[in-house]
């Protein structure tokens, strides 16, 4: 990865940082340096686990006996009392 020239005094700086292109910037000790781009085998992985955890939210909403078993955490939550 190369780094950028570009240096920022504060947070606010950088987000309002736009070089006009769609690379993305980490700061580090208040230089940019570029992120490499995005893996496309990630991106499958990513939109795979979304989609099965999607589907195992809509069951447990749906009262599916699917997922009878598996209950979301919260305060009072009537399953975990």
């Amino acid at each position: 990865m190369t780094q950028a020239k570009r240096r920022f005094g504060t947070f606010e700086e950088y987000l309002n940082y736009d070089d006009g292109t769609d690379t993305r910037y980490e700061l580090v000790n208040g230089e940019l340096v570029a992120m490499a781009p995005e893996n496309p085998l990630n991106v499958v992985i990513a939109s795979f686990l979304f989609a099965r955890f999607l589907e195992m939210g809509n069951s447990l909403l749906s009262g599916s006996n699917r997922a009878s078993d598996c209950y979301p955490f919260y305060q009072g939550n009537s399953a975990t009392t």
